[in-house]
């Protein structure tokens, strides 16, 4: 994982709305983050228990079409990808995690 931090355009312009919620991809998240797509399901499905519906779901077709990039694609709130980096447990994904919580208050003062 990268030790230097993304710009803030690039995290900003990956936050999307799913219904009333702002969320990251799971693909983008885990591009931010640094590790494989792979990786980060394995962290999910390993961690079922720390991933309630409000932290990680996977949206509903109609809700998420302009957006979809894989119809089984999983989304993250921001507690959500705070987890997801929580269970990386390395200081670069907790100091990238400030970048991105900066960045959904952004998206939350649209």
């Amino acid at each position: 994982m990268s030790t230097s931090l993304p710009s803030a355009k690039p995290i900003d312009s990956r936050i999307t709305r799913v219904g009333v919620r702002p969320v990251l991809l799971s693909s983008d998240l885990a591009d931010l983050l640094g590790v494989p797509l792979d990786a980060l399901r394995r962290i999910v499905d390993a961690n079922q228990d720390h991933f309630p519906g409000e932290l990680c779901f996977t949206p509903e077709l109609a809700d998420f079409s302009t957006y979809v990039r894989n119809p089984r694609c999983e989304v993250f709130t921001e507690p959500g990808a705070w987890m997801v980096a929580a269970l990386l447990g390395t200081s670069s994904a907790r100091m990238l995690m400030i970048e991105i919580s900066r960045a959904f208050e952004r998206y939350r003062r649209k």
